[in-house]
């Protein structure tokens, strides 16, 4: 007798191949007893000598008897026995062996975006050998978050693939006592982890690109290096994932790998020490270069500071001093024609109320005109921030981004610069001049 077993996630199917000795009703038996729980449907498609007999759906050995009896010779007899699974938001894993072989036979791009993308949007739970494992209790640890933030999007394959190496993690935890699964995905694991510190990858064609053309080409090296270098490149990509330097960290393991003789034996525990040593003195030749950048930039945004207050300021001033004059025009009209004349009505004839408000016009445009000089001022300025926060954000952390550019001083001096209450008091007054000087234009005369 010949058998083979092949688990997918929604099917499970067992094929016989019959001869004398198969005891057929008790592989069948088995099958419905085994199943029973898990299935949707039960199902058997009959073949004999290659060619297709029939397929039915079954309860027992029972059902198969008729089709068998119209068969003479049964050792040509090959018989499909299919599962349909529960379609419940639970991945059932009959036989862990094959299901492993099945996620195998796909890319690797494929059996990433299953564990890291598929497993957690369908399922909440594993059933593996009557073992019913929660899946919702995982919480990202915070290397997520730096993955997240610094992840390649070179890596065609699995982009909008959440390619967090702690769910890996967790999984390994859940499913220790499963030695074929926990391999599995100790292999996976290795895998993205090698994507994530390697220069590019091309999983089609299993190969990692480092610095100093070395590559890693899985299926040219024994399938020992994932066995027994699977640890050492976990420790590698903890190293240099482990704060938000992350880049000067791959580089440094870059830089280290092209010196190696053998990009194979780089990847061992010891190689942790060597990364150090070379990170410390990165460190001391790369702090003066940060001190450096860090007093630039400071520099760099107080100027702006005060260039955008000054821009504020002048522009209050020509505003200022257009009012000013304005108020000193009438006040002049009002004494040099209506006191010293003696008659107030001179101070509204027609062509001196025409003559004010071709003034006041003139003064609206000056104003006018000031303020949106201010706003062009400040615009230019708002565009050199943003410029210098993105070429020293390489330098400058996060925290040390929001501290030079989103200070006090410099948010309160933006919001007073593009604040238009100045213009719209500036108007009112203008314009309540305006209607003044007509109104009693109109009721003198």
């Amino acid at each position: 007798m010949s058998l083979s077993i092949r688990d997918e996630e929604e099917y499970y199917y067992k094929t016989i191949s019959v001869d004398d000795s198969t005891d057929l009703e008790g592989e069948v038996s088995s099958f419905v007893q085994d199943l029973e729980v898990h299935s949707e449907s039960l199902n058997c498609q009959i073949t004999n000598d290659g060619e297709y007999v029939t397929s039915f759906e079954i309860d027992g050995f029972d059902d198969l008897k008729l089709p068998l009896s119209l068969i003479e010779d049964k050792r040509k007899v090959t018989l499909e026995l299919k599962c349909e699974k529960k379609s419940d938001r639970v991945l059932r894993i009959i036989n862990p062996c094959a299901f492993v072989n099945y996620l195998a036979e796909k890319e690797l791009s494929l059996q990433l975006k299953f564990w890291l993308n598929q497993l957690s949007d369908k399922y909440d739970s594993v059933l593996i050998e009557g073992k019913d494992i929660d899946l919702t209790s995982y919480k990202e640890h915070s290397t997520a978050e730096f993955i997240e933030r610094h992840k390649k999007d070179t890596i065609v394959s699995l982009i909008g693939v959440k390619m967090n190496v702690c769910f890996f993690d967790f999984l390994l935890v859940l499913f220790d006592k499963f030695e074929i699964l926990s391999a599995h995905l100790l292999e996976m694991r290795t895998i993205l982890c090698l994507c994530l510190i390697s220069r590019s990858c091309n999983l089609s064609l299993q190969t990692f690109e480092f610095d100093g053309d070395n590559q890693i080409i899985l299926t040219n090296i024994e399938r020992d290096f994932i066995i027994n270098k699977g640890a050492a490149v976990y420790l590698v990509f903890k190293w240099a994932y482990n704060d938000e330097r992350l880049s000067a960290r791959i580089g440094i393991i870059n830089q280290v790998i092209s010196q190696s003789k053998s990009v194979t034996n780089f990847f061992k525990i010891s190689v942790i020490n060597v990364l150090d040593s070379v990170y410390q003195i990165y460190i001391k030749e790369d702090f003066e270069q940060y001190i450096e950048v860090q007093n630039r930039v400071s520099d760099a945004t107080l100027n702006l500071c005060n260039q955008i207050n000054g821009a504020v300021s002048a522009s209050r001033a020509t505003i200022k001093q257009s009012i000013f004059v304005i108020f000193s025009y009438f006040f002049s009209i009002v004494v040099f024609t209506a006191v010293d004349k003696g008659k107030m009505e001179n101070v509204f004839t027609l062509e001196l109320t025409v003559l004010s408000s071709v003034f006041l016009v003139a003064g609206f445009l000056n104003v006018w005109i000031s303020n949106n000089e201010k706003n062009k001022s400040v615009r230019i300025y708002k565009h050199q921030l943003d410029e210098i926060k993105i070429r020293n954000d390489v330098f400058l952390s996060e925290k040390e981004i929001s501290d030079f550019f989103y200070s006090k001083s410099l948010t309160e001096s933006i919001s007073v610069a593009e604040s238009k209450s100045y213009l719209y008091v500036s108007f009112f007054l203008l314009t309540i001049l305006m209607e003044l000087l007509w109104t009693f234009h109109l009721v003198k005369n």
